[in-house]
């Protein structure tokens, strides 16, 4: 697969998941938009009461119920379009061609053997048969 199918399945796989993504996107920001406008309104109306919050380990306590509304808001939007940006890099990726660079090794008879560095057993004992001077079948 050269680089330009790489791009184009690239671009299949994004207008695939546009519609909801733009969904997610355009809900997030109504609502993350809702609890910051209605936190500055319960900060300009003097609202009091104890908040204590905890979301996604970020924790806040204020004695103004508005600066609480006002940190959700923010702490949603955040989290939802940096998961949202997260998910348009990971779909830009498929299928894309792998960069696994070959391990060459050179034996003490002068000889180089090109192995792809995958783990597998079969590549191990090739090394190991390598470097022990077996054969290599």
């Amino acid at each position: 697969m050269n680089y330009h199918q790489f791009a184009i399945t690239s671009m299949h796989h994004i207008k695939a998941a546009q519609p909801i993504l733009l969904v997610v996107a355009a809900l997030t920001g109504v609502l993350g938009i809702a609890m910051v406008v209605a936190g500055v309104t319960l900060v300009w109306l003097g609202a009091q009461g104890d908040a204590q919050i905890s979301v996604f380990g970020a924790h806040v306590s204020t004695t103004n119920v508005g600066l609480g509304s006002i940190f959700c808001g923010l702490a949603l939007m955040l989290f939802v379009f940096r998961r949202l940006i997260k998910a348009l890099v990971e779909l830009g990726t498929i299928g894309e061609p792998s960069r696994t660079t070959r391990v060459i090794v050179e034996l003490p008879d002068g000889t180089t053997h090109e192995i792809e560095p995958d783990g597998s057993s079969e590549n191990v004992r090739k090394v190991a048969a390598m470097l022990s001077g077996e054969k290599l079948k």
